[in-house]
């Protein structure tokens, strides 16, 4: 029993290593916020794209735009946006924020 707690001993972290791992880890995800934000903001570009058309945004429009994306991210992020309930399709093609 003594071999086991001289071992597990020499494993284990000291208090002052454990609070400088703690530190070192981002807090509220930020690692993950900063992932993911690329995608976030061109949903945010996409949604007043659209907001700025009252007849609705062709999809065509929306990759002809100045947004620094390439065609498969938009098309997620559309296909994101309309699966979560934030614009509609009331003809194919054409886009529409829901208020």
């Amino acid at each position: 029993e003594l071999a086991q707690i001289e071992k597990n001993r020499k494993h284990a972290l000291s208090e002052n290593s454990k609070a400088t791992i703690r530190d070192a880890i981002p807090k509220e995800n930020t690692i993950l916020d900063k992932k993911y934000e690329p995608v976030t903001d061109l949903k945010r570009l996409i949604l007043k794209l659209i907001e700025s058309s009252d007849s609705g945004m062709p999809y065509e429009s929306i990759l002809t735009s100045k947004i620094d994306f390439n065609e498969q991210e938009i098309e997620n992020a559309v296909r994101d946006l309309l699966n979560r309930g934030e614009i509609y399709e009331p003809k194919i093609g054409i886009y529409k924020r829901l208020s």
